[in-house]
């Protein structure tokens, strides 16, 4: 994570490989809780009615690449 705004349920991710840095919504997260900048997650991309791109069924994960609900994460893309 790049950056999180836990006021507002929203931030910037920018993808391990580069590119463009991607919207994370709250009600994009799938382990519940907050996420907090320089965190790693796992996630999906999809196109908004805009075309932009989003993150969405995003997983914080630990240092360690499981994920928070105890299973193991990986970067979707």
């Amino acid at each position: 994570m790049k950056f999180y705004d836990s006021e507002r349920g929203r931030g910037l991710l920018v993808p391990d490989g580069g590119g463009q840095e991607l919207v994370v919504d709250s009600r994009a997260l799938q382990a519940g809780g907050a996420l907090e900048e320089g965190q790693r997650v796992s996630y999906e991309l999809m196109r908004d009615s805009a075309e932009d791109l989003r993150a969405i069924n995003v997983v914080p994960l630990r240092a360690d690449g499981s994920d928070l609900a105890g299973g193991h994460g990986r970067d979707l893309l």
